[in-house]
């Protein structure tokens, strides 16, 4: 049997779409997920044995990409380098100042966690924690 490891990425309940560009138009497409329980969702997808084998499972029946409804979140299952390599480039996406932080940068200006991706403050930030955050510092953690 061959194993994907899913790398999870949980995500707010507003971008569950796929943009598919094989089109000219912009088409979304929801993320297929598995049918679920009322309260307590696709817990019982999921072994407490054997959770790898239930994931390899899911990845073959739902694709490269999969969402489940565990406990009230919505993590999003990634199963696949091209798809991943996608989600992590930073040249193609930007940060979203919204709700209560919008709200804070109204008194705080472009702090830290208030900056649009565009601020200096925002790029010095970045620079800043990266080395920090980034996938070396992780793998020594």
């Amino acid at each position: 049997m061959e194993i994907h490891y899913p790398i999870t990425m949980t995500t707010s309940s507003e971008s569950t779409g796929l943009l598919d560009e094989a089109t000219s138009k912009t088409h979304i497409t929801q993320i297929p997920s598995p049918p679920g329980l009322p309260v307590i969702g696709n817990l019982l997808d999921i072994s407490g044995d054997t959770p790898v084998y239930d994931f390899a499972r899911l990845s073959k029946q739902y694709g490269e990409i999969y969402r489940l409804r565990i406990a009230g979140r919505e993590p999003i299952f990634v199963n696949s380098v091209a798809l991943t390599d996608e989600l992590c480039d930073e040249s193609r996406f930007s940060k979203k100042v919204g709700g209560a932080l919008d709200e804070i940068r109204n008194g705080v200006h472009d702090g830290l966690f208030t900056a649009y991706t565009g601020e200096d403050n925002w790029g010095i930030a970045h620079r800043v924690l990266m080395p920090a955050f980034g996938p070396l510092a992780i793998t020594h953690m």
